[in-house]
C-alpha cells in the first residue's frame, strides 16, 4: 500500500475503485477496513488481534501496512507491523519535499514493553499538551495502536496537531463495499439531483454494467423499520424513551 513516490498528489475526497474479478478490490478493502479498526479501535488488555497473514510473507504470523494519506494539505505516512498478540511496530511521519519527518514511532519489546519516541510531535511545549506527554511514558497497551489509545483516553484539546490530523482522517474515512448499505451518504443522492445525475454518468463511462443511478422511495412498515436498526441502537432508543431525552 505504500508508493514508491512520496509525492503530495491532490485526489478527490470521494473516489470510486472498480476493475475486474480477482483484481484485488475486496482486499484493498479489508486493509483499509483493518487498519483503521486498529488506528481507532479499543482492545481489551487480552484480546487477540484479528490479523489475518499474508499466505506467500517470508515472516509467518507477522503483518506490515503502511499507506499514505493528504490531510489539509500535508502528505503523511502512517503504518503497524504486528502479530495477533501485539503491535510490534508503529509509525506515523509527515513528507515534506520528499523528506520524512517523523511525528512518532512506537516500539514493543517481546516482553509486551511499549516506547514511543517523538519527533515533530516532541517538539512541543504548550502546557495544554502536558497529559500527551505523560501518555507518550506510559505507551499503552501492547495489542492496541498509540493512536487509538491516544484517541480514545486523551481529549481532542490534548492532540497535537499532526496526531490529530491523523486520528480525524481515519474517523472520516468511509468505505461502502458492493451490497453494503449506503447508510448516512444515501441522504446526499437523494437531496441532490446533479450529484446522482453524475454519479451515474461515472459509473457508466467507466462501464461498470451501471447505466443510471435513480432513487426509489418506499414505504416501510415498523417491522421493517425495527429490521435495519441495530441491537445496540434499539437499546439505546428504548433507553432514552424510558428516561424522557433524545438518543445520540
Amino acid at each position: 500500500m505504500r508508493s514508491q513516490f512520496l509525492t503530495l498528489t491532490r485526489v478527490c475526497c470521494a473516489g470510486v475503485v472498480y476493475g475486474a474479478n480477482g483484481a484485488g478490490k475486496s482486499n484493498l478493502f479489508k486493509a483499509l477496513r483493518f487498519l483503521r479498526e486498529m488506528a481507532l479501535g479499543v482492545r481489551n488488555k487480552e484480546e487477540a488481534i484479528p490479523v489475518e497473514p499474508f499466505l506467500l510473507d517470508q515472516t509467518p504470523g507477522v503483518s506490515r501496512l503502511d499507506l499514505q494519506f493528504v490531510y489539509l494539505d500535508n502528505l503523511y505516512r502512517y503504518g503497524v507491523k504486528l502479530t495477533d498478540a501485539q503491535v510490534d511496530e508503529e509509525w506515523l511521519v509527515r513528507v515534506v519535499d520528499g523528506k520524512e519527518k517523523i511525528i512518532f514511532e512506537r516500539i514493543t519489546s517481546e516482553e509486551g514493553s511499549v516506547s514511543v519516541e517523538l519527533g515533530e510531535a516532541g517538539s512541543i511545549n504548550d502546557p495544554k499538551f502536558e497529559k500527551f506527554a505523560a501518555m507518550v511514558k506510559v505507551g499503552g497497551p501492547r495489542n492496541q495502536t498509540f493512536l487509538a489509545t491516544v484517541g480514545s483516553t486523551l481529549d481532542f484539546s490534548s492532540w497535537p496537531e499532526r496526531v490529530s490530523d491523523a486520528i480525524h482522517w481515519f474517523s472520516r474515512l468511509r468505505l461502502v463495499s458492493p451490497g453494503e448499505p449506503v447508510r448516512r451518504n444515501a441522504s446526499t443522492f437523494i437531496n441532490d439531483d446533479d450529484l446522482l445525475s453524475f454519479a451515474g454518468q461515472f459509473l457508466n463511462a467507466a462501464a461498470t454494467g451501471i447505466d443510471r443511478l435513480q432513487v426509489a422511495r418506499t414505504t416501510l412498515s415498523e417491522e421493517e423499520v425495527a429490521g435495519l436498526i441495530s441491537a445496540s441502537l434499539r437499546q439505546r432508543l428504548a433507553s432514552a424513551a424510558i428516561e424522557g431525552r433524545t438518543a445520540r
